[in-house]
């Protein structure tokens, strides 16, 4: 018998009791996990479930924190084990099976900020079972995530989904080992982080990636404003370094790979139309495993991203080389990948954007030595699986390693290798001991303690270095978008409405929403018309707040799936090129909050259908009086309420509302605007000329003609851009006239240049602005940074959590720019304290942890 499941089975204690009211100090508990005979468990989550944000949750070293329910936390949680040594591993955290034998499937669904740090995340449960779905479920929006020094392992999707907006999230010094199950069904499985919406700042820095099957960083059906990829180890990367590339200020920096895209692409993949390039009219060579998208519309323009990619340095097995001119592999030959395909570094980094850099990009002809090396018979494993997933072969080849065992050769469930057994500290080649943008080593400085130190000494200055390296900082950002129906019509222009069949398309990030009123009140009957734009597709069905799947699953989401294997779904053996009608029984669906509210309301009512796996779209929705053929309402794609999903109809080009403004022979559409600051603007114009010849029109701002415009022929749509002009604050009237052009949508865009540059001190800045301590929580120093932007009398002051001040930092003038000031809490008990920043006028206030 496993000892994972022997220690669950025979030695369980689950008493709060053993929950100590006080430890350590008011605001830290320390969470037991053994009284040396025994495993409680869920001391953890019932001590959550008591203490609120009240507590920070310390967590001993070598303890295992075994969880049978899944928590909701709707209040920020500080979780921190404590450090590990040498004989003892960080605290580890597991869903683990009920008395009953069932699991809840996720440790967290999340809606507020989570602090991990100094602990380990298996992602599966003590069976070995590692098919739940992102085991900790983010919904929180505008909050912060920190992941500190943490080990996130055996998982086959990944263990944390964000699908709230808006948020921080950072990852520091963590690892990610064994992602894509160890048997795995599909190639497409491990994806680390995975983020699937609008994100304000994702931070991945110093960490270690080993054994993912997928992709290390998917940010996909979402933005980011800030992207920072920086200093990470990726050994075996089965598919791409990103998924997604929707970002406005990316850097990629400081990497080092060891088998990246070690899967190849295969014959179908890099001749298919997605990679054609109709210019040079043949296909790409290789996808590369490094991509970039186009940046949808809504984000801003092309020339407002800011990109940069290198230094990196790769070495890819010969073994693999070998495999891809294999005779008789399933859809082969295959292709190796470069670090970008050719389509990439013409079309996303031309010479026209002029803030896009590709530094070195360095193949290694001998792999670094390590000090402490995967085994080589890895490698032959890979293949095997690959080659087994590609001839269909479910599951195919065992390919994990460095995963603890028994006597028997059996997988501990419930362990992690500890010491972990890789070691990538390296001394050749020497040239990329120096080769980063800071002069440190590539990859994870955590492999080499003196980088890492320097680091951390010098880290504003060298991140402000690798920000600067792209040149200047040129920002276009949308700042209004108008509906061409919406604005002022003359000379002949008039509105247009789309006629034919009309329906939207849910793609990564969008969603489709309606608000009805209803005389009808309880449950209901469902009927769509949809159609399947993927083989396999999950969605949102989400009424008046509640997600309702289909009974059959409880998977989530209403699943789709188009092969004959599954007939529990309206899909089966139909097209994925066609709309087809399909009903839905009240008894049919099930509210996956485990509710019963799967009815209307009397009154005001709203339907959200929201992308989840893969696109589908949608004619109408229909609710019906359970049993009976009464029609409470029909909802119709045109009725819609939607921002995000894109449009589609039985014709050459739909406009975004289903409406446009045709402007017939020199007509105008014109619109008033209100801009909140002078500066550079620029308009950008979404139409469709089908004439047959292109026309010319002009675009005026308050009566004059700033720029004269061709309107190309082109059935499906395009768009064009017009150079910037200055504006004052205040009301201003665009207008567009022109011929044989339908405008549909009108952008305004202010554009503003930042001179970037690294000055003598490295850390001038023209802002006030306090940044947040590192470390944090903290054993007895830290740092506290900030900046101001001219020289005067500064206080920072520590308070705790009674707003009483414990100690005074700076009380005195100081010069303008950056300043760090060491802070020793030796004298101070652990706890969450503030800290405060007075220059002037200005008070900026953030919070620390002392952790003892």
């Amino acid at each position: 018998m496993r000892r994972g499941y022997l220690i669950l089975t025979l030695l369980v204690c689950m008493f709060l009791t053993m929950i100590p009211e006080q430890a350590n100090a008011a605001d830290t508990l320390l969470v037991p996990w053994t009284d040396g005979t025994q495993i409680f468990v869920d001391t953890l989550r019932k001590a959550i479930e008591k203490y609120g944000d009240a507590k920070i949750y310390k967590l001993q070293a070598g303890g295992y924190y075994w969880i049978t329910e899944t928590m909701n936390i709707d209040f920020p949680l500080v979780i921190v084990g404590e450090e590990p040594t040498s004989d003892l591993h960080p605290a580890i955290i597991q869903m683990v099976s009920r008395e009953d034998g069932s699991i809840a499937g996720q440790l967290m669904n999340v809606s507020n900020s989570l602090t991990l740090m100094n602990v380990a995340i298996l992602g599966c449960d003590e069976n070995g079972v590692q098919t739940y779905y992102f085991p900790i479920d983010v919904s929180a929006e505008n909050c912060k995530f920190y992941m500190k020094n943490v080990i996130f392992e055996r998982e086959k999707f990944g263990i944390i989904l964000y699908a709230g907006k808006n948020n921080d999230i950072i990852y520091e010094d963590c690892k990610f080992r064994h992602f894509g199950d160890m048997f795995p069904d599909q190639q497409w499985l491990g994806q680390t982080i995975r983020i699937t919406t609008d994100q304000d700042t994702v931070i991945v820095e110093n960490c270690t990636y080993l054994n993912i099957m997928f992709t290390p960083f998917q940010l996909e059906g979402g933005a980011g404003n800030y992207v920072r990829f920086n200093h990470n180890t990726i050994v075996n990367m089965g598919r791409s370094l990103n998924a997604g590339a929707w970002w406005k200020e990316a850097y990629f920096t400081n990497l080092l790979l060891i088998n990246p895209f070690w899967h190849g692409q295969t014959k179908t993949e890099y001749t298919s139309e997605t990679n054609y390039d109709p210019e040079r009219d043949d296909w790409v060579d290789a996808v590369g495993f490094f991509t970039v998208g186009d940046l949808p519309s809504r984000y801003g323009t092309e020339e407002g991203r800011r990109i940069l990619f290198g230094p990196v340095a790769a070495w890819r097995d010969p073994k693999f080389a070998e495999y891809y001119t294999k005779e008789g592999v399933a859809d082969g030959p295959y292709k190796p990948q470069p670090f970008l395909s050719n389509f990439t570094r013409k079309w996303y980094f031309g010479e026209e954007y002029i803030q896009r850099r590709v530094l070195d990009t360095l193949w290694l002809a001998e792999k670094p030595n390590f000090d402490a090396d995967v085994d080589d018979w890895v490698v032959d494993s890979m293949i095997a699986c690959i080659e087994g997933l590609r001839e269909g072969i479910s599951p195919s080849t065992e390919w994990a390693w460095g995963i603890p065992t028994d006597e028997a050769g059996d997988v501990i469930h419930t362990d992690i290798l500890w010491p972990l057994p890789e070691d990538f500290h390296y001394t050749q080649p020497a040239e990329l001991l120096t080769k980063g943008t800071d002069g440190l080593p590539l990859g994870d400085l955590n492999w080499f303690p003196d980088k890492k130190a320097d680091w951390e000494a010098n880290k504003d200055a060298y991140v402000a270095w690798i920000e600067a390296l792209p040149g200047n900082k040129i920002i276009e950002q949308p700042i209004a978008t108008i509906e061409a129906e919406d604005g002022n019509v003359s000379d002949g222009a008039e509105v247009a409405t789309f006629e034919g069949e009309a329906w939207y398309t849910l793609e990564p990030g969008s969603s489709i929403e309606w608000t009805f009123d209803s005389d009808y009140e309880g449950p209901i009957d469902m009927k769509m018309k949809a159609r399947a734009d993927g083989v396999n597709i999950g969605f949102d069905f989400i009424l008046n707040g509640h997600n309702i799947v289909d009974a059959a699953r409880k998977w989530g989401q209403l699943v789709v799936w188009t092969g004959s294997d599954d007939p529990q779904t309206f899909w089966t053996g139909k097209s994925t090129d066609e709309f087809y009608e399909a009903f839905y029984a009240t008894a049919e669906l099930h509210c996956f909050d485990g509710s019963e509210y799967i009815a209307l309301v009397s009154g005001q009512n709203t339907l959200k259908l929201q992308y989840s796996w893969n696109p589908i779209s949608f004619q109408w929705v229909e609710f019906y009086e359970p049993g009976t053929e009464n029609l409470i309402v029909h909802l119709d794609a045109k009725d819609a309420v939607s921002y995000n999903a894109t449009p589609g109809g039985s014709g050459a080009w739909v406009p975004s509302s289903f409406k446009s403004v045709d402007l017939g022979t020199n007509g105008t559409v014109s619109f008033t605007v209100n801009l909140e600051n002078a500066g550079e603007y620029k308009v950008r114009v979404f139409y469709c000329n089908s004439s047959g010849a292109d026309a010319t029109g002009s675009i005026s701002v308050d009566g004059t003609v700033i720029e004269n415009v061709t309107f190309k022929y082109d059935t499906t749509g395009t768009d064009l851009t017009t150079g910037a002009f200055s504006a004052d604050a205040g009301s201003h009237e665009i207008a567009i006239t022109g011929s044989s052009t339908k405008i549909d949508l009108i952008q305004i865009i202010s554009k503003t240049e930042i001179e970037v540059g690294i000055k003598e001190d490295n850390n001038l800045a023209k802002q006030y602005r306090l940044d947040q301590n590192y470390p944090n929580p903290f054993n007895p120093t830290t740092t506290i940074g900030f900046y101001i932007e001219k020289p005067q009398h500064v206080k920072l002051n520590i308070y705790n959590m009674l707003g009483q001040r414990v100690a005074t930092m700076l009380n005195r003038h100081m010069n303008a720019g950056y300043h760090a000031i060491n802070f020793d809490a030796g004298n101070l008990p652990s706890g969450i304290y503030f800290y405060q920043l007075e220059a002037g006028k200005v008070k900026l206030n953030r919070k620390m942890v002392v952790l003892k």
